[in-house]
């Protein structure tokens, strides 16, 4: 494989000895690069290697920089929490001993499992269908890796994830237009200060604090979902004409087609095409030492660091930021303080170009179906 996905699953070895040999399973361990980041799981210790091994070579062909699931955590991490959970089970509930495989899961196991998932987190809880989705996942994946080994009944289990009722939840309220305005200009000009400072000569990468007003000003002039914007690549500009570039994007949660393109403006800071050429010429030099094509690549407390990975405290570090701007004291919705979000700016940013665009769905669903884009950003006061 290449460099930044390695799989390793070393052979079954026989067991010396015995009258007959039975085979035993190797380490289950392998290496997916996230943002340009080795990260090693080892599932050796996990119950049932039989039924392990091949969930496992699932949840490696859909992680990693190249995968479908491209963020170690929280993501890739609770995924491999659930297949561990899952192990677990089966080596209590599949039968005697702790040898399960594929060809001995049953429906009925799988309802066990998700009952008790609803006797622990409760029958509306997320986590319910958290896990199920995992474990649904895996297991289709590798039914198709293998075929004939699942039975017919637990296949046709597999076409739906959970039997508990989705929660029903009210799409974010977005921002009032005057409190929108107010985080854009703050972060802009905090984004020229990065620009100028870096320009003079004062320091060389941009810090984990300077990189929440890049951020912001991304979201505020592009519309993009937080993830999607923080999963950004160096590369992520292209075709420019006109006075425009394609940017490409990765929208995970999206179903089947993850890979997305926009067209944007180019030109200076105020544009988002300028925003993310400044970015990249401002992290380049980081970027070439850490050796990643990560666009948010800078100076962490313990040397070079890809941001947004794991131990980057975010929402911390957002609400430092609206408060050295006193952006808390604005009067948002209700006559409450405005707390910051980075999915509530994007909703208002998507509102706005609702109302710019005279309520015409053509002109403003950039990113979303109609459907999506009519229910979530365009319910507000017109």
């Amino acid at each position: 494989m290449s460099r930044r996905q390695r799989v390793r699953f070393p052979a079954a070895v026989e067991v010396a000895g015995s009258a007959e040999p039975v085979a035993a399973i190797g380490p289950v361990i392998f290496t997916l690069t996230f943002g340009g980041i080795d990260r090693v799981v080892d599932l050796s210790g996990a119950s049932c290697p039989r039924l392990v091994r091949p969930l496992a070579a699932a949840l490696a062909s859909i992680g990693g920089d190249d995968g479908a699931v491209r963020t170690y955590a929280p993501d890739f991490q609770q995924m491999t929490r659930h297949l561990r959970v899952f192990a677990q089970f089966c080596a209590t509930h599949a039968g005697p001993g702790d040898d399960a495989g594929l060809a001995d899961l049953t429906p009925a196991l799988l309802e066990a499992f998700e009952a008790g998932l609803i006797v622990c987190y409760g029958e509306t809880g997320s986590q319910v269908q958290a896990f199920m989705r995992t474990v649904i996942r895996l297991l289709r994946l590798a039914a198709d890796a293998a075929p004939g080994v699942l039975t017919a009944v637990v296949q046709a289990r597999l076409g739906y994830g959970t039997s508990t009722p989705l929660r029903r939840t009210r799409p974010l309220d977005a921002h009032p237009m005057p409190v929108l305005e107010a985080i854009q200009q703050a972060a802009l000009a905090d984004v020229r200060a990065i620009r100028d400072r870096i320009d003079a000569g004062e320091a060389a990468f941009i810090t984990g604090a300077e990189v929440v007003p890049l951020l912001v000003t991304l979201i505020c002039l592009t519309g993009l979902e937080p993830e999607c914007a923080k999963s950004l690549r160096a590369g992520c500009l292209s075709s420019p004409s006109g006075g425009f570039a394609t940017l490409a994007y990765d929208k995970k949660r999206a179903r089947g087609r993850t890979a997305r393109q926009m067209r944007i403006r180019t030109g200076g800071v105020p544009t988002p095409g300028g925003l993310i050429a400044l970015v990249v010429r401002l992290t380049e030099p980081a970027r070439q030492a850490a050796g990643t094509d990560a666009l948010w690549v800078g100076s962490g407390s313990s040397g070079l660091r890809v941001f947004f990975d794991t131990g980057y405290e975010l929402t911390a570090r957002l609400r430092a930021w609206a408060s050295h701007h006193r952006l808390h004291e604005l009067t948002d919705h209700g006559g409450t303080g405005v707390r910051l979000d980075l999915r509530r700016i994007r909703k208002s940013v998507k509102s706005r170009l609702y109302l710019r665009s005279g309520g015409v769905l053509d002109d403003f669903a950039t990113g979303n179906t109609k459907g999506v884009a009519a229910s979530h950003y365009a319910d507000i006061d017109a």
